[in-house]
C-alpha cells in the first residue's frame, strides 16, 4: 500500500476534487486510491478515499471498470463504510457494465436492503435509483422488490418509514409511465400517513401530481 498517499488523504481538510482529478488523470494514482480505500484499516483513508472515488467514477466510470470485481466484495463486508463504498461505487460504475457483470450480483445488490443498518438500506435505494437509469432491464424486477420490501424488513417503524422517501423518490424518478400501476398507487397511497414527515408529504405530493385516487 502507498503510506504516503494513506497519509495525504486521511487529512481533515482533504481537497476531493483534486485528488478526483488525479485519479482521473494517473493511472498508478487511481489505481493506488483504490487499493487504499479498500484494503487501508484507518477509517479517515478509506472513508476519503470513498469520497475520491464516488467523484472519479461518476465522472469516468470507464477507467474504473476493470476494478468492478474488488468492489462486488465489499457488499458483504463487515464493515457498515465497506458496504456503503461498494454500493455506491457499484452504481457508478453499471453505467458502463458492458459485460452485464451486475446480473452476477443482483441479489447481493438487492440484500443489501435488508441489511442491520438503516443507513446501507437507504444507500442502496439510492443506488437501485441510479441503476434503473444506467440498467432499465432491472426496473420491474426492483420496482416489485422495493414496493415489498416491508415484508422482509429488519428495520423498525421509523427507520422504514424514512426508508420509504426514498422508494417514493425512485418510483417519481423512473415510473411516470407506470402511475396506472395498482401495486405502485396501492405503495403511494399507503405512505400519506406515515410516521415521518417528509415521507408522507412525499406520498400526497405525488398522489395530487398524478391524481391517485
Amino acid at each position: 500500500m502507498n503510506e504516503e498517499l494513506a497519509l495525504r488523504i486521511s487529512e481533515k481538510d482533504v481537497d476531493i476534487e483534486y485528488y478526483a482529478s488525479l485519479c482521473i488523470n494517473n493511472e498508478n494514482f487511481r489505481k493506488d486510491i483504490v487499493d487504499l480505500t479498500i484494503n487501508h484499516p484507518h477509517i479517515m483513508v478509506y472513508y476519503h478515499g470513498y469520497y475520491i472515488l464516488d467523484k472519479s467514477t461518476g465522472l469516468k466510470p470507464k477507467l474504473f471498470y476493470k476494478y468492478w470485481h474488488d468492489f462486488t466484495k465489499l457488499l458483504k463486508h463487515k464493515n457498515t463504510y465497506h458496504r456503503q463504498i461498494g454500493i455506491v461505487i457499484l452504481s457508478n460504475l453499471s453505467k458502463v457494465d458492458n459485460n452485464s457483470h451486475f446480473s452476477e450480483i443482483f441479489n447481493d445488490y438487492l440484500n443489501c436492503l435488508y441489511d442491520q443498518k438503516i443507513l446501507i438500506g437507504e444507500y442502496c435505494v439510492k443506488g437501485l435509483n441510479k441503476i434503473i437509469k444506467n440498467k432499465p432491464e432491472y426496473k420491474d424486477k426492483i420496482i416489485d422488490e422495493l414496493l415489498k420490501h416491508e415484508e422482509k424488513t429488519l428495520f423498525n417503524e421509523k427507520q422504514e418509514a424514512l426508508l420509504d422517501y426514498y422508494i417514493l423518490e425512485l418510483i417519481e424518478d423512473n415510473c411516470n409511465e407506470n402511475m396506472k400501476d395498482e401495486k405502485i398507487i396501492e405503495f403511494i397511497l399507503g405512505k400519506q400517513e406515515s410516521v415521518s414527515p417528509k415521507t408522507k408529504k412525499r406520498s400526497r405530493e405525488l398522489i395530487k401530481k398524478y391524481g391517485i385516487k
